[in-house]
């Protein structure tokens, strides 16, 4: 079974509350279940949120992960996986794109993770909306990266880097943004592929191509 481990960048934008009662029982969200969430789907987003909640208070302090963290993150999403496949994938990356569902699943109001869960599922199976979502980010990391601040040029171009570098593991989507390249104001070459394309837009093939030449 895949584990699904959670990047830091899924806590950009979570902000950690005081610690306060004891845990109580996980307890069914009515409206998960409104949003069609069965009640353990909604019990099982209910754990993974306090796990991930827990993992996200350590990081906010700059405090190492504890093993028994990790761990109840990773019984948490196999838990989740029992009740559909491929589920604490899709909430991993709900949860990264909308780092505020965290608290709120945490406390059983899971509708809001049921629903973004749900769109989670359908780009991944979706190579159209997969790409809808690339060209989003690309051209918003374009803009940091034009915006002269240093820093955050240096961070963007590391994003895009990375960005390129993962179309690798998905032709599908390699293949969807060829037929979008002017959205990402590339004029691609014959036998050059996408992924070394956008990277040489940004500079890093150019860069790696005159290293292995020294």
């Amino acid at each position: 079974m895949q584990v699904h481990r959670l990047g830091r960048d899924m806590f950009a934008g979570f902000r950690p509350k005081p610690a306060a009662t004891p845990e109580k029982a996980p307890t069914p969200d009515r409206a998960g279940a409104a949003s069609g969430g069965k009640p353990d789907q909604a019990r099982a987003i209910e754990r993974y949120a306090r796990a991930s909640a827990d993992i996200g208070r350590m990081r906010a302090q700059e405090l190492p992960v504890l093993p028994h963290q990790e761990s109840a993150l990773r019984r948490a999403g196999e838990a989740l996986d029992q009740v559909r496949p491929d589920a604490a994938r899709d909430l991993a990356s709900a949860f990264r794109r909308d780092p505020g569902l965290i608290g709120q699943a945490a406390e059983g109001k899971t509708g809001g993770a049921v629903r973004a869960m749900a769109e989670e599922r359908r780009v991944r199976l979706d190579s159209d909306a997969r790409a809808d979502r690339f060209v989003e980010s690309w051209r918003g990391l374009a803009r940091e990266r034009a915006g002269g601040d240093q820093v955050r040029a240096e961070k963007a171009t590391t994003r895009m880097g990375a960005m390129a570098e993962g179309l690798r593991r998905d032709p599908e989507l390699a293949k969807a943004l060829e037929r979008r390249a002017p959205e990402l104001e590339l004029k691609l070459e014959r036998g050059r592929s996408i992924e070394k394309s956008l990277e040489q837009s940004i500079g890093i093939g150019r860069e790696r191509d005159r290293g292995m030449s020294l």
